[in-house]
């Protein structure tokens, strides 16, 4: 979904959380049914895409046992300059 920063703050934004993404290991919260999750995060390397780009997945194991692997990927492509 895009999104619209001020001049330069995305470029900050994408700054930091690619400092701070290798520090997340798991992520915990509660579903749509009220039952409480935690999932695996795992970094990955950055797609050579947009100006700038992080990527990971995340590992949920779902209440029959199986496992889902979701891809994430977050790309910030500049604003053409006027």
């Amino acid at each position: 979904m895009p999104a619209a920063y001020p001049r330069g703050a995305a470029a900050r934004l994408f700054r930091a959380l690619a400092a701070d993404l290798p520090l997340c290991t798991h992520i915990s919260s509660v579903d749509y049914a009220g039952k409480a999750f935690s999932n695996r995060i795992v970094s990955e390397a950055a797609p050579k895409a947009g100006d700038q780009a992080v990527r990971f997945y995340e590992v949920a194991r779902l209440s029959d046992g199986t496992v889902r692997y979701t891809d994430r990927q977050l790309r910030r492509l500049a604003a053409a300059q006027r």
